[in-house]
């Protein structure tokens, strides 16, 4: 049986955006994380930390990634 490969968007990366991000980033099925933040360095320190690459802005439009699922983790 093929497992599904999905992509997962994160915006928001701050306390709880950094445990799910974390989380997604270590399982088997998630093959792209888009991380997202209002201030876009935190959002590159995140990727950074969990080992992955895919990034957008907040600004940028999402139907250009292929995300399957999307979490927001907004104040």
């Amino acid at each position: 049986m093929k497992k599904k490969q999905i992509g997962i968007g994160v915006i928001g990366c701050g306390r709880i955006g950094s445990l799910l991000a974390s989380l997604a980033s270590s399982h088997p099925s998630v093959r792209y994380l888009a991380l997202s933040d209002k201030n876009p360095q935190q959002a590159e320190n995140l990727a950074d930390r969990v080992g992955f690459l895919s990034l957008i802005h907040i600004s940028e439009p999402t139907r250009r990634t292929p995300i399957s699922y999307a979490v927001f983790c907004l104040k």
